[in-house]
């Protein structure tokens, strides 16, 4: 199975409609949320394997119970 990078805006439009970009950046920089960079330093660009992003969600939902 092939995996599927999306975007930080295909996430906050389609996973976290109520989720603000700043709430995002700060989950993947905690290691909430798994990223990718890809490019270099200052144009990276911040890229998700979907499979990872739901696994997480899930890791989080149950550590919230």
């Amino acid at each position: 199975m092939s995996k599927r990078y999306v975007t930080m805006e295909y996430l906050l439009k389609n996973v976290f409609v109520n989720i603000s970009r700043g709430t995002l950046y700060r989950w993947v920089k905690e290691g909430t949320i798994p990223a990718h960079k890809v490019g270099k330093a200052k144009n990276a660009t911040l890229l998700f394997d979907l499979d990872e992003v739901i696994k997480a969600i899930e890791k989080k939902k149950e550590q919230t119970k």
